[in-house]
């Protein structure tokens, strides 16, 4: 509890903080109420608006009501928005795999994009230099003659979009070939393992004429449920998995490849 207490008064010193995305369901959120229901009551925290948080956070924030009104997040004021969202682990198995990456997609990672992409576009905007002409040069400048032009400050370049192609891929360790893990699709497939969003060091392969071969920003770094294939560490080494209709292939794109798919 004082860690916690400690961390949200640092939350609320330096306003960088958002929202608190609870990410094992309803068990998670009781403990957080249980310990942080002044918060709650006092304005500090509030409930997301999806029925999940709502239910979750009902009880709460009906104190809230009755305590101070109802509270809710803006953009204008420095209320910390409480998530409620479904467990990714196979013991959450009322939800569907696509419920699942639904809800994280609309409460967590697309509304954190765009905080970021605000928070990014207003550091950008502080930095550019604002030029201000002197109103006694203004004054000295002869009406007929011409004012000189102003140099716009360039704008930053966008970063390039971040891109992993199959052909790329393809060019490293071309000695290795692909394995085949001999796993039944019924036991194991990696658009469901690979995408569920706790895998963060795994990144999706686009094929060549892919029309998402560069990436967008706001599209998850891992791919979707769709994607066949990916690279990404494991140990010592890198890999990259690919999926077929009956099976789950690997290839050892750096490392030992002697013990590789025993250690899979």
């Amino acid at each position: 509890r004082e860690f916690c207490e400690g961390t949200l008064n640092n939350i609320k010193e330096s306003s960088s903080v958002k929202r608190i995305v609870i990410a094992n369901g309803t068990t998670g959120a009781k403990f957080f109420v249980k310990h942080f229901t002044e918060w709650f009551v006092d304005g500090k925290l509030c409930a997301a608006s999806d029925d999940m948080s709502q239910r979750a956070f009902k009880t709460v924030m009906n104190k809230q009501r009755r305590a101070n009104g109802e509270i809710s997040k803006t953009e204008d004021n420095d209320v910390i928005e409480v998530v409620c969202l479904p467990g990714v682990s196979p013991a959450a198995a009322k939800f569907t795999y696509l419920e699942k990456r639904t809800a994280w997609e609309a409460g967590c990672f697309s509304p954190g994009l765009k905080d970021f992409e605000r928070w990014q576009l207003n550091r950008q905007l502080k930095q550019q230099p604002v030029h201000k002409t002197p109103e006694k040069q203004q004054m000295q400048t002869p009406k007929q003659g011409r004012s000189p032009a102003r140099k716009t400050p360039a704008s930053s370049p966008k970063e390039p979009a971040f891109r992993i192609l199959s052909s790329s891929i393809a060019k490293l360790a071309q000695e290795n070939e692909w394995n085949d893990l001999d796993v039944p699709p019924e036991e194991l497939r990696p658009s469901a393992t690979l995408t569920n969003g706790q895998c963060f060091n795994w990144m999706v392969v686009n094929t060549d004429e892919s029309p998402d071969a560069i990436s967008s920003p706001r599209q998850s770094a891992w791919g979707t449920h769709d994607a066949k294939e990916w690279v990404g560490p494991l140990g010592d080494l890198v890999l990259s998995i690919k999926e077929t209709p009956t099976t789950t292939l690997f290839r050892v794109l750096h490392g030992p490849t002697e013990g590789a798919k025993e250690y899979l």
